[in-house]
């Protein structure tokens, strides 16, 4: 679970036989269109983590979705007509009516209880501290005002969070882990995409680093702190390979991983983890 480059991560694990969850591909919830729009993929894409520990409480039953609780987009998706309805806490999850985002909502929750509750071992992806909160109830949305088809708009506001944000939040999902399962290993890993803008006032660049930085420092710290809590080197790999080594890292976007350096990457972490975990 975790950014864009925990996608990278699933899609080699499934190459390489491994049961990866949650698994949402056969996931159907009513009309053939919220069917496309459920198996998008991104559903588990959680760039930040704050919506991360939200869906373990949510998982655990710590806290329940109001039935009203769902964005109206302001503009067709996908190429289909109309505004849709928008479920604010996971990328992409879209349906044409108000019973199709409660069904679709239903169906991702037991997927990702499911996946959580039979994983053995969990891999979580920190990628950014940018995030967006509902001004009605403080929680923290999966996505920016711009990448939301206009859903919600006008009902976020931007936060800075800081090191003691994420720490408290990756160290209450580590005890919540412990707590159902106190013998399961976590291993953590910093996304090496660096942003693609920032809504914060520094340079990108800038914020490039401190978001990485602070990601990469709080690891450091769970590891120290908790048994069974591991640090994956993802982020260091990008930087030293490229750097040390001469190996290009990036795509031409200069921010995607190449899938050659995807794989090398998990042939260490299986090296590492696959038979001692």
């Amino acid at each position: 679970m975790g950014s864009c480059f925990a996608l990278e991560i699933q899609k080699v694990l499934r190459e390489k036989g491994r049961a990866v969850y949650p698994e949402t591909t056969a996931l159907r919830a009513g009309s053939q269109e919220a069917d496309e729009l459920v198996t998008s993929g991104l559903e588990s894409v959680h760039f930040n983590t704050f919506t991360m520990l939200q869906e373990f409480e949510k998982a655990f039953g710590l806290w329940r979705q109001d039935p009203d609780d769902f964005w109206l987009t302001k503009r067709g998706l996908g190429g289909r007509r109309g505004a849709h309805f928008q479920d604010p806490y996971r990328r992409k999850v879209y349906a044409p009516s108000k019973e199709g985002i409660l069904a679709l909502t239903a169906v991702l929750d037991e997927a990702i209880r499911k996946g959580i509750v039979e994983s053995d071992l969990y891999i979580l992806t920190m990628g950014l501290t940018e995030v967006w909160k509902k001004k009605d109830n403080g929680r923290v949305a999966c996505t920016s005002i711009s990448d939301s088809g206009g859903g919600g708009k006008d009902q976020l506001t931007f936060y800075q969070s800081g090191f003691a944000d994420n720490y408290a939040n990756m160290k209450k999902i580590i005890e919540l882990i412990r707590e159902q399962f106190p013998s399961r290993h976590v291993v953590l890993t910093v996304s090496p995409v660096p942003l693609n803008r920032t809504f914060s006032k520094d340079d990108v660049f800038t914020a490039t680093v401190e978001n990485k930085a602070v990601l990469r420092a709080l690891a450091g710290q769970l590891v120290r702190e908790f048994e069974n809590v591991h640090y994956f080197p993802s982020y260091e790999f990008c930087q030293l390979l490229e750097r040390f080594y001469g190996q290009r890292v990036f795509e031409s976007d200069g921010r995607h991983v190449r899938r050659p350096v995807v794989n090398r990457i998990m042939e260490s972490f299986l090296n590492t983890y696959a038979a001692s975990h």
